[in-house]
């Protein structure tokens, strides 16, 4: 990309050609952002508009990192010009998203789904419930499954997202994740429905290949936008799941399914509504239980209301749990 060779688009892609024209020891951290003519300032995103923040972090973190494996791995005397982020006055990255679907979206979008094929919709459907990550979900193979009781039914996971996964010597992480029984008649549905097969991938496309993740993605867009329902991503299924489930399980439970090393990345997914957390708070004063986690998570979110806004909450709880 640098060089003006990506794979995409590289006939137009004209590079950086006064950067690579410089030596190593000429590179400083302006040239790469803080100035109107920096690296930074002039990349564009794929619709000629200014990079994003997030997207030219990843750029610069990769210049930093080959900054740092020329000077230890392949000896060339340089110094980082990366080193000091702080100095390079980089754009600053959004908040992370939180959309989630209710469930009248939920089902518009299934409604809208009626053209794909069973595979397509299946495979859409078990993000929605297991909280995986569409890759996670495509790369589900017959074995991996246990569905001959759906009250315990389970999926492995085989060598899933990582930091490193793909370096030298690391070993793959395997989890296995529980199914609701809801998802698991479905997913054995379509087993009957293959045949039974004994191995293979569990969704298979067109093409009698492994369903693709981006096929499914596609699939997604295109029932979103013949149902109305703007600005959800496949992705924001993930993020509905978590909020479900950080509504009935703790924070470590959570992770064991969702699969975040990282408790505070966890807390990104976990995007419940006040409302809702009202409901939960309410439900449980009610019934005399001592969940400590949700009751703290709650309060927690209240906290943060205006006095109207917090009166608005526990009102719309009381309704609902009367109801």
């Amino acid at each position: 990309m640098i060089l003006g060779r990506a794979s995409k688009g590289a006939s137009k892609n004209q590079g950086f050609p006064d950067l690579c024209a410089l030596r190593l020891n000429e590179l400083t951290p302006a040239h790469f952002g803080g100035a109107p003519t920096s690296l930074a300032s002039r990349l564009k995103d794929r619709h000629g508009e200014p990079a994003g923040g997030e997207s030219v972090r990843k750029v610069i973190g990769f210049l930093s990192q080959l900054f740092q494996r020329a000077s230890s791995a392949w000896e060339i005397a340089c110094v980082n010009p990366l080193e000091k982020w702080s100095a390079l006055n980089l754009p600053p990255v959004p908040d992370g998203r939180d959309r989630t679907l209710d469930a009248e979206e939920w089902q518009r979008v299934q409604d809208a789904l009626g053209r794909t094929t069973e595979a397509t919709r299946g495979a859409i459907y078990t993000a929605r419930f297991s909280a995986c990550r569409r890759g996670e979900v495509v790369a589900l193979d017959w074995p991996d499954l246990s569905l001959a009781d759906p009250q315990k039914a389970t999926a492995k996971l085989r060598n899933t997202k990582q930091k490193h996964k793909h370096k030298e010597g690391t070993k793959p992480k395997d989890r296995e994740i529980p199914l609701p029984p809801f998802v698991a008649e479905r997913l054995r549905a379509l087993w009957e429905s293959s045949g039974r097969p004994t191995r293979g991938p569990v969704f298979i496309g067109n093409n009698s290949e492994r369903l693709r993740a981006d096929s499914i993605s596609q699939a997604w867009a295109r029932a979103c936008e013949r149902a109305g329902v703007e600005d959800a991503r496949l992705h924001d299924l993930r993020h509905t799941r978590v909020t479900e489930l950080g509504n009935l399980l703790n924070a470590l439970q959570v992770s064991a399914i969702s699969g975040h090393k990282d408790l505070n990345t966890l807390k990104r997914y976990f995007n419940a509504r006040a409302v809702e957390l009202a409901k939960l708070l309410n439900a449980k004063e009610k019934s005399g239980e001592d969940d400590s986690d949700a009751f703290k998570t709650a309060v927690h979110a209240l906290s943060k209301l205006t006095e109207i806004e917090r009166l608005q909450a526990l009102v719309e709880a009381s309704k609902a749990t009367d109801t």
